[in-house]
């Protein structure tokens, strides 16, 4: 067993001895390794899954730049159990938002939506009213080739198009803004937006920038222009 392995399972004994103390029942330290070291692997397993959740891999000698751009963009094939208009009140659970194909969409891509959350819907809503925003889109599974943290996929909540910027968007509940998970998909996003504005540059195209929105600073009388202000992130 690794070495900072065996330090996690140790605490992990330390604790069992001091549960057991409280609840009552007398183990003494030898009898609480042994029945650790019968539960090794199940232990070693939960820690491990601990760990991950706080873990991220990236590629900092890697340099990225862009060969190629399609000049199309991908439908989503939506699975959905009812149909609704963007603009119909909403007093249901996220769940059944997901649940959910809204369309009567002008400024996007296309014409219909899911959502994953009300904010969500509240920003699409917000997108289709401001002039600000020239279109904006829900990106398909394979819309962007974006990889992170050991080759998971990364799919942004969306992306808008103004005169002169395309924004990157993603929208996160309060609860989540300092998982590592989070922080990673967040980190690469404004990696590729400074890959793509330097493509931009050269090529003569417009600036990419990475939008994180916290869920509930999105109301429905936000503006996207101001939301770009308060949200932007840049590389470090």
């Amino acid at each position: 067993i690794p070495k900072r392995l065996q330090e996690k399972i140790f605490k992990q004994v330390v604790l069992c001895h001091k549960l057991s103390l409280q609840s009552g029942v007398q183990y003494n330290e030898e009898q609480m390794k042994n029945i650790v070291m019968m539960f090794k692997n199940d232990i070693g397993e939960k820690i491990y899954n601990q760990m991950m959740q706080h873990f991220s891999c990236g590629n900092p000698l890697i340099k990225e730049e862009i060969i190629g751009v399609e000049q199309y963009n991908i439908p989503n094939h939506y699975n959905y159990t009812s149909r609704q208009s963007l603009w119909d009140s909403i007093s249901m659970s996220e769940d059944n938002i997901k649940s959910i194909l809204f369309e009567g969409i002008e400024k996007g891509v296309f014409s219909e939506a899911k959502f994953d959350s009300k904010p969500e819907l509240i920003l699409a809503r917000i997108l289709e009213q401001d002039s600000f925003v020239k279109n904006w889109l829900r990106p398909a599974q394979r819309q962007f080739d974006l990889t992170y943290n050991r080759n998971h996929r990364y799919i942004p909540d969306f992306v808008v198009e103004t005169d002169s910027t395309i924004y990157l968007v993603e929208v996160k509940g309060e609860d989540k803004l300092n998982d590592a998970d989070v922080i990673s998909k967040k980190k690469r996003g404004i990696q590729y937006c400074q890959v793509a504005s330097d493509w931009g540059k050269a090529n003569g195209y417009k600036e990419w920038k990475y939008l994180f929105i916290p869920s509930m600073q999105i109301t429905p009388t936000s503006t996207f222009e101001n939301l770009c202000k308060r949200f932007s992130e840049v590389s470090e």
